[in-house]
């Protein structure tokens, strides 16, 4: 008191997008602003645009909790936490165990982080300077999209494996998409197809990627264990497993009512086949039933019968750079375990 001129201008700014119809605002770097500020201004534009978002950039984890809390974020980027920890795993040979401590750090929180694997100031995930492929995205990706039910963020042309290596302005040579210059790229060009936007002209690796893309996401929406579910950390129970290496493999499980997601990602340039334990603590966490069950592999559609026994250890395939998703449900026991039920 008095309210800085400067924050009335920015009210007024706010109020201007908004009323134009705009979903959201990302704002820049917000610990450098007063949380005062957001504290006074976010309320009063979701007063009048109430379904409107407000996306934090933000580069201290201590901070997430009161940008969230006082602040009134919607959500907040997770660049230094998650996104950090990922890139360490695919680019200087960290640990995958490290994940663990990734969603321990936001605990309770989770479904307010923004997860991303590219954005306008990072490297493009397939650049040299990141994985030099884009198609050793999926362990990051179904990492990062389905570890808690906050959003994923895409930024143009990932799906299609955008890998920037057009020497374009002022930007230059930097693995990054520019942001200084008007410039389009071949790839979206080519998908774009003279406004028609489909994957006719796409190369067989981009429409490969962008399906592989699709069916990640649609399994985040569709699959209530990943946008609503409870998730549970399998990794303590197997870091001295002799058949997981998890120097490579990070899994996890995700459960909504009767469906249990058993999650496993391979970072590693070899497959791997891989003996999961879980504990009993996940099977009376998520209530599991044990028994026979006819499971089915969501990334490929392949079925197969999997054992969730209390004691005993999932086996299970992962793809080098790869991963897989087996969908357990009650409704689906299997031939043998059916007929035991109808005798019993």
């Amino acid at each position: 008191d008095p309210v800085p001129d400067t924050w009335l201008k920015m009210l007024a700014i706010l109020r201007f997008w908004a009323s134009k119809g705009v979903d959201g605002f990302r704002c820049d770097m917000v610990f450098m602003v007063p949380l005062e500020f957001w504290h006074w201004v976010i309320p009063q534009i979701k007063k009048y645009y109430p379904h409107i978002i407000f996306i934090g950039e933000i580069y201290d984890v201590g901070q997430y909790r009161p940008f969230l809390d006082y602040g009134c974020f919607d959500y907040l980027y997770d660049k230094v936490n998650l996104y950090d920890t990922l890139v360490g795993i695919q680019t200087h040979n960290w640990s995958a165990a490290r994940l663990t401590g990734a969603w321990q750090t936001v605990d309770g929180i989770g479904p307010r982080m923004l997860n991303f694997l590219e954005n306008h100031d990072e490297v493009r995930f397939g650049s040299k300077a990141y994985a030099g492929n884009p198609t050793l995205v999926l362990p990051s990706l179904v990492v990062s999209a389905m570890i808690n039910t906050g959003p994923f963020m895409l930024y143009f042309g990932q799906e299609i494996g955008e890998c920037a290596t057009d020497n374009e302005g002022f930007a230059g040579d930097n693995n990054r998409t520019t942001i200084f210059d008007y410039w389009s790229y071949s790839s979206l060009r080519r998908w774009c197809d003279g406004g028609r936007w489909g994957t006719a002209a796409l190369t067989q690796q981009e429409a490969w990627l962008r399906a592989l893309y699709a069916r990640v996401l649609h399994l985040c929406n569709s699959e209530k264990a990943v946008s609503q579910g409870r998730f549970f950390d399998l990794m303590y129970v197997n870091l001295h497993n002799p058949d997981l290496n998890p120097h490579h493999i990070f899994s996890f499980m995700r459960q909504y009512g009767d469906d249990v997601l058993l999650i496993a990602v391979n970072f590693d340039s070899v497959p791997a086949d891989i003996k999961i334990n879980i504990p009993d603590s996940a099977f009376d966490y998520m209530e599991i039933k044990e028994g026979d069950y006819e499971a089915e592999e969501m990334l490929t559609g392949m079925s197969s019968c999997k054992k969730l026994v209390r004691g005993n250890t999932f086996a299970t395939s992962v793809p080098a750079y790869g991963a897989v998703i087996w969908k357990c449900s009650v409704q689906k026991l299997c031939v043998s375990e059916k007929s035991t039920l109808s005798e019993s």
